[in-house]
Parts: C-alpha cells; sequence; structure tokens
C-alpha cells in the first residue's frame, strides 16, 4: 500500500509542480499557490519546471530537475512531501576524469538525469543535461549513506554548442 501511494505521489509531481513557480514566488497577478492536499492528492511545492524524477536507491529520496530560470536539482522527501534544492555548490571537481570544466557553473538549469549506482553502496553518480551557461551533461557524487543524501559536483562533459539534447544514461 505505501509503494502504490509513494507511486501516485510521484505521478502527479510533475502536474502539481510544472504550474507552480518556486516557493513564495507567485506567478504574476496572482497569488502563491496552495499545497494543501485536494481532491484526495498530496503536492509538493518549492519545485520549478521538474522533468525527469529518479528514486535514490529504495529510500524515501527523489531527485527532480529544474528547468526553469531558477532551476537545478532539487531533492523530494517522499514521506515529509517536502522539496529543497539538493545542488547548493559543493565541488570536488576530479580534472583528470573531466578536464574541460575546472569549476562548477555559478548556475544552471537541468533538463534530463540519470543516476547511475557507484562503486560503493549507497553511492551514486547523477549525470545531468544542462543547457545553461553551456551545453553540457554536468556530473555529481551522490552520498545516500546518511541520514540525508549529500551532492557534490565533480566536472562536466561539455557538448558542441550546436547541439542540444533533452536527455542522458549512463
Amino acid at each position: 500500500m505505501k509503494l502504490l501511494s509513494a507511486m501516485g505521489l510521484l505521478a502527479m509531481l510533475p502536474f502539481a509542480a510544472f504550474a507552480q513557480q518556486p516557493a513564495g514566488v507567485p506567478h504574476p497577478g496572482t497569488e502563491a499557490p496552495s499545497c494543501a492536499p485536494s481532491m484526495g492528492l498530496n503536492f509538493v511545492c518549492g519545485l520549478e519546471q521538474p522533468e525527469d524524477l529518479l528514486q535514490i536507491g529504495s529510500s524515501k529520496w527523489v531527485i527532480a530537475s529544474g528547468m526553469g530560470e531558477h532551476g537545478g536539482i532539487f531533492l523530494l522527501d517522499t514521506q515529509a512531501k517536502a522539496a529543497r534544492r539538493f545542488f547548493t555548490g559543493a565541488s570536488k571537481p576530479d580534472l583528470k576524469m573531466y578536464p574541460d570544466c575546472p569549476s562548477v557553473p555559478a548556475s544552471f538549469n537541468t533538463h534530463g538525469i540519470a543516476l547511475r549506482p557507484a562503486k560503493v553502496d549507497g553511492t551514486y553518480t547523477l549525470y545531468s543535461v544542462t543547457h545553461q551557461p553551456f551545453e553540457s551533461i554536468q556530473v555529481f557524487a551522490v552520498d545516500a549513506r546518511g541520514a540525508a543524501p549529500a551532492i557534490t559536483w565533480t566536472g562536466c562533459v561539455k557538448l558542441p554548442a550546436d547541439f542540444r539534447t533533452n536527455s542522458v544514461t549512463a
């Protein structure tokens, strides 16, 4: 039953969040959207144009992409029905693996995402299609062994300037 409830919540996230601005930022001329349950559905506010949702292992945590002007990578707690910005700038560049990207971009939006288990149980590599500040696949280390997952930027693969992509897989 819990699995069905979680799947229902996750299925509704793109619809609920797509029509909403980040928490506290209403559409011009309107009031801030309500995140109160409605018609038996629960909503998660605080995302900006999520495109992809990926559950971290079998945990309660879900990573969401954010395409809007203030996009990025978000973390959802499916039990608390809450979202927060997941990536906030922590970086540990791997210049040997990603020599074209010596530092994390100041800001970026996130289109498609892919999550791959890493060599150590509870750790993952997250790949993210981004269009700002340049076309690239941004790469992050995700550590889900603690009470809440942590994320660190490790590098990127630059794409040709005239190349546009929508998704990524590992």
